[in-house]
């Protein structure tokens, strides 16, 4: 199944795209805690099966430090084990007199997290792990400024989440005895039209996006609900 996703009579939001990682420039990246070869800059490398894991439980974090300040309005990540440690995930950002939090998550599941808020800039980020009942590990992370889609997408969108496509793999004994069944996720395929798009805005924002999609991972929100 293709979603097809043009520009509705009805706009019913805006959708956008997170794949800007300011991370991949800081000047250092350090934890608190480290287990093993689980460095904190794994975190960023946009891989699923890698990712920065503390050593110890409790509060844990991640500290990015820039030569300048940055502006960031948005913070996602995809793979933790952070719900099955009770632990919460903030983004924080450094006020000069402290750090303060951009936003606070409780993952209830291993689901893809994308949050906005209004643009800070600051030379010092954070991404915390907080009270976790053993040490947690968090992958595929990513901040920056986020990329609106300026036109609205049609009521009859259909979501990936409605979309869901599996193979199963139905495993037997060497006798012939049913031993149970391995169901895999698959991608499900959907489409953004850009004929609406106006000339100099494909060039400036749209072209930069496929070159890195081509390549590495991205965040796509498509309601806030």
């Amino acid at each position: 199944m293709t979603p097809i996703v043009t520009r509705a009579p009805q706009q019913t939001h805006d959708a956008l795209i997170a794949y800007s990682n300011v991370a991949t420039t800081a000047s250092s990246i350090t934890a608190t805690s480290t287990d093993g070869d689980n460095v904190a800059s794994n975190m960023f490398n946009g891989f699923t099966f890698d990712g920065w894991k503390a050593d110890a439980a409790g509060t844990q974090h991640v500290q990015i430090n820039f030569a300048a300040p940055v502006t960031v309005d948005y913070f996602a990540f995809y793979n933790t084990d952070a719900s099955e440690k009770g632990a919460t995930i903030k983004f924080q950002y450094s006020s000069g007199g402290g750090f303060v939090d951009a936003v606070s998550i409780l993952p209830i599941d291993n689901s893809p997290q994308l949050s906005t808020f209004p643009p800070v800039s600051a030379t010092a980020f954070r991404v915390v792990i907080e009270n976790a009942t053993s040490p947690a590990m968090l992958s595929v992370a990513s901040f920056g400024e986020f990329l609106p889609i300026p036109f609205g997408l049609e009521n009859s969108f259909n979501s990936p989440h409605n979309s869901q496509q599996y193979s199963n793999i139905t495993n037997a004994s060497e006798t012939g005895n049913f031993i149970g069944r391995s169901v895999r996720k698959q991608s499900s395929d959907f489409t953004v039209s850009t004929r609406l798009l106006q000339y100099d805005w494909f060039i400036q924002n749209w072209r930069p996006f496929i070159r890195h999609a081509e390549r590495r991972p991205f965040f796509f929100k498509w309601s806030d609900s």
